[in-house]
């Protein structure tokens, strides 16, 4: 019975020795780590294919990622799908397609904005093909193409995690030495839409730090924020239910809130907010209604117009 167990077990060790990957900065430390992991191998009886195995190449395709000195990158067949995709033309075809492209959002700045008008697609019976869903899925294909490479964290120097909401999505970057590790965005629910500023902010926060949970525990860190209210938030009591509900998910990490102005907040700003912009200004009925009644009055009407002429004046001054 024990040499069943230890043969399946064996070759599920077998499967998973398949896909494992080592990674070091250096070829020194590269040497030294292929080492460890042939000795810990050869200890436990355990065997590689050789045919299936590359060793100390600089760049290597997997899981969809290119992997290199500089980062990590998009996978080129990958990419290549993503832009011979046809327009869907049913809810499989789009839900592949975003799929794909959902795989790879990390890379991608404001995806969940981009891909608003193709996600409401989804909802149920409103699969209605239209020219914002062209518009959105040609604008991801185009991203796609330009996305950046990502850097890979540096375990022993510390994180900087930017956030920011908007009235409709929130928007978080990840980085080291100002350098990208990984993008999130997501769209905010009709309910968080509708709370105030300090709430939203606040969500963002706890979002990005659930999202990039397996990089930031343990290690030191850095909140960067636009709402200078939550600066001290470790430092105050406890007021509202969000803060109550919340304020324990911050519990084990390790980090310092900084506030951070909308103008120097620039890269998670833009993933919270949509390219577009519109003014609101609240006009009172009662002057809609005195601008009417001046033009009707015909002495009020030529006042005005002596006033917007700028004659006014300069005819009772020529009559004296």
């Amino acid at each position: 019975m024990n040499d069943i167990f230890k043969g399946a077990l064996r070759r599920f060790v077998l499967v998973f020795f398949d896909d494992i990957l080592i990674f070091s900065p250096s070829w020194k430390d590269h040497l030294s780590h292929l080492e460890i992991v042939l000795s810990i191998l050869k200890q436990h009886q355990l065997f590689a294919r050789f045919s299936k195995c590359a060793f100390g190449v600089r760049e290597i395709d997997y899981l969809g990622h290119t992997l290199y000195r500089a980062g990590v990158a998009m996978e080129t067949t990958k990419l290549q799908v993503v832009l011979d995709w046809p327009l869907p033309n049913s809810l499989k075809q789009l839900r592949g397609f975003l799929g794909l492209t959902g795989y790879y959002r990390k890379f991608v700045k404001g995806y969940a904005t981009i891909a608003a008008p193709l996600t409401d697609l989804l909802k149920k019976d409103s699969f209605k093909w239209s020219a914002s869903a062209t518009t959105s899925l040609n604008k991801l294909k185009e991203v796609m193409t330009s996305a950046p490479v990502l850097s890979i964290p540096n375990f022993k120097e510390p994180f900087v995690l930017e956030t920011d909401a908007s009235g409709t999505g929130i928007g978080a970057v990840l980085s080291q030495n100002e350098h990208p590790i990984a993008y999130f965005s997501k769209k905010l629910s009709s309910r968080m839409q509708k709370q105030y500023a300090y709430i939203r902010e606040f969500h963002a926060i706890t979002e990005a730090l659930a999202k990039f949970r397996h990089y930031l525990l343990g290690h030191k860190f850095i909140i960067r924020t636009d709402q200078k209210s939550l600066k001290e938030l470790l430092e105050k009591r406890l007021q509202t239910p969000e803060q109550q509900q919340w304020l324990p998910k911050f519990l084990g990490n390790d980090f310092v809130i900084q506030y951070k102005s909308d103008r120097e907040n620039i890269p998670a700003d833009a993933l919270s907010r949509s390219f577009s912009m519109a003014w609101s200004e609240a006009i009172g009925v009662w002057m809609t209604q005195v601008a009417t009644l001046m033009k009707e009055d015909a002495i009020l009407a030529a006042l005005y117009k002596q006033c917007i002429e700028g004659t006014m004046f300069r005819t009772e001054y020529n009559s004296e």
